[in-house]
């Protein structure tokens, strides 16, 4: 009878273990560094070559600043632009937080043969980001901004969307700055 109540209490332990270890919510976490680290690697393997997203997309930001920022992400890459992850060999970028700012900037680094592909996804999403902005009278200088006040170029490895934000004084001198990351 001793050995049965402490089988049980030994088989409840494992399931009690189990049960937790299975809730313990630890699975998209892992993924989401790996995906991030996965990410990493693509962008250091594209800094040996000549493309240097990240200088691109600080260059661009010194021009364009963007006020609580949020950083382009896998989400924004696949869901958002459509890309297929052998149209692109990394990114960069940041857009605006703040729901009244259409501001961002997003470097792609394409990969061969994608160029077109690239760019024409980034003008998509622009244009679909004019339509949402419209849905929103209060939100018409950030709509304005996507019509207006931006730069789509591609080239050197690299397309490049940017869109001024609210607090980009000068709009001319974020398009060159894009345009300059290109040549």
């Amino acid at each position: 009878m001793k050995l049965t109540k402490i089988f049980a209490v030994v088989v409840s332990l494992t399931l009690c273990a189990g049960v937790l270890a299975g809730c313990g919510g630890q699975d998209a976490p892992s993924q989401s560094n790996s995906d991030s680290q996965s990410q990493s690697e693509s962008q250091s393997s594209s800094e040996s070559t000549t493309v240097d997203i990240k200088a691109a997309a600080d260059t661009v930001l010194a021009a364009n600043p963007i006020s609580n920022q949020l950083a382009v992400d896998d989400n924004l890459i696949k869901f958002d632009l459509s890309l297929s992850e052998d149209s692109y060999v990394a990114y960069a970028g940041a857009l605006s937080n703040d729901q009244n700012d259409a501001g961002r900037v997003i470097v792609v680094q394409y990969a061969d043969g994608q160029e077109t592909a690239v760019k024409d996804a980034l003008e998509t999403y622009r244009q679909n980001q004019v339509a949402f902005f419209g849905n929103y009278p209060e939100f018409a200088d950030a709509q304005n901004n996507l019509k207006s006040n931006y730069a789509l170029v591609s080239g050197n490895g690299m397309a490049i969307l940017a869109v001024a934000s609210n607090e980009c004084t000068d709009a001319a001198a974020m398009i060159s700055a894009a345009e300059g990351c290109v040549k």
